[in-house]
């Protein structure tokens, strides 16, 4: 049994994401008429990852159309061990198909070996 848990620890202890909070989540309607908006929390706890993609989807893993603040594109950097809010805003016709707000790790090519994981996180939306 004490080898056990010492292979489970070596094992788990390798292994490190980033953080998506909170995790379920409730999209709102934004001061922009015709936009619903969600407040998300990103921390990087990964050395080997900066940059980040958003992504909406539906109950089926179907992309939705959305935007983050910033606008020009899906991809936030965030150095490690850092924070960043991150405001994410769908058409109000969408916001009820929404189920998942996530991101997932980009890998840059340079860095891309075999044992590099890509990670995706997700959170769920609160539809009432």
């Amino acid at each position: 049994m004490r080898y056990f848990a010492l292979l489970l620890i070596l094992i788990c202890g390798s292994a490190t994401a980033h953080q998506w909070t909170p995790s379920h989540v409730e999209l709102r309607p934004s001061y922009v008429s015709g936009i619903h908006t969600a407040t998300m929390k990103f921390y990087n706890s990964r050395e080997d990852v900066e940059y980040y993609q958003v992504q909406v989807f539906d109950g089926r893993f179907n992309p939705i159309k959305f935007a983050i603040q910033g606008g020009d594109s899906d991809v936030i950097h965030v150095r490690h061990r850092q924070y960043k809010t991150v405001d994410v805003y769908v058409p109000s016709y969408e916001a009820v198909r929404v189920v998942y707000i996530c991101t997932r790790s980009m890998i840059l090519k340079k860095f891309e070996t075999a044992s590099l994981v890509s990670s995706r996180i997700c959170s769920k939306v609160i539809n009432e």
